[in-house]
């Protein structure tokens, strides 16, 4: 006679080592938060997996020689993605003494800017990249400067005298 209990744990613990096995996440964040935008949205993805067969029985009872510990598995754990709250406040400044035009990028973001002399853009929660581009409306040979700092202290500068220059800086994670 089968003895149904021991059949019944035999089962189960394989369908634990498979699914412990077979089980994969993944996680993909979207967006980005710009002073004018919302917060990133977070999507996260489980892939299933595929139904194991079921065990047939034994044809003949066993007797285990000795007395059988069940044994613990790990369970997997989901790697916590960073969240833009955990990363410092950013700003860009652009120094120029005439007119300019470019963009600022935050994660996917894109937002232009159009100025004149010296500007300062904040941004609350930075997702990487991080980048600016800025480009002269002139022929004027002076100096066009961007910068990007965080927590008060600058971290990436670019600068041109360029007729016409551009200067990008750029900050990844």
């Amino acid at each position: 006679m089968i003895d149904i209990k021991k059949t019944t744990i035999i089962v189960v613990l394989c369908l634990v080592l498979v699914l412990v096995a077979g089980c994969t996440t993944t996680s993909t964040t979207t967006g980005a938060n710009m002073p004018t935008n919302t917060p990133a949205d977070t999507q996260t993805q489980v892939t299933a997996p595929t139904a194991p067969t079921a065990p047939t029985a034994p044809t003949s009872p066993t007797t285990p020689t000795s007395p059988t510990t069940p044994t613990k598995t790990a369970t997997p754990t989901k790697t916590a993605t960073p969240t833009t709250a955990s990363v410092a406040p950013m700003q860009i400044v652009i120094e120029y003494s005439g007119s300019w035009q470019g963009s600022i990028t935050n994660g996917s973001n894109i937002k232009t800017i159009d100025g004149a002399g010296t500007a300062t853009y904040d941004i609350s929660s930075p997702v990487f990249p991080v980048s600016v581009n800025v480009q002269k409306k002139d022929e004027s040979g002076q100096m066009l400067t961007v910068k990007i700092l965080q927590n008060g202290v600058i971290i990436k500068t670019e600068s041109t005298t360029a007729a016409h220059g551009a200067a990008t800086a750029t900050v990844s994670a």
